[in-house]
């Protein structure tokens, strides 16, 4: 889905590694281990970005800077837009793991791994 999100938090987190949040308005109907494309003016391909959070009203992604197009996102600045292409890949759904789910890390990005964590907690309230 087409979806246009504003920025309303861009900053280093680590060495060249970003975190971006990202509002719409509503929580995106989207699930841990999915991805979205970021769409850049100036550029004509997309950046695929792993979701690492769903919040109630967007996204949190984190980035590392590695070439021209990450390079430019990070210097966007909250209140700028951002045009994405979300619900990509098929995710998992937590709601089959039982009470005590267990991770494998291999071959496994960061972001989905706290993504997942983060939304089977039962504290989280989601």
């Amino acid at each position: 889905m087409k979806t246009l999100f504003t920025i309303k938090d861009n900053r280093e987190a680590a060495r060249q590694t970003w975190r971006i949040e990202l509002d719409c308005g509503f929580r995106p109907g989207m699930h841990a281990g999915q991805f979205v494309d970021v769409a850049l003016d100036g550029f004509f391909l997309r950046r695929p970005i792993s979701v690492c959070d769903i919040t109630d009203s967007g996204l949190v992604l984190y980035y590392k800077v590695v070439g021209a197009g990450t390079a430019a996102m990070s210097s966007m600045k909250a209140g700028e837009k951002l045009e994405l292409l979300t619900d990509l890949g098929n995710g998992f759904d937590t709601a089959v793991c039982g009470n005590r789910p267990c991770w494998s890390a291999e071959a496994w990005e960061p972001p989905p791994c706290i993504c997942s964590a983060v939304n089977f907690s039962p504290q989280a309230g989601r």
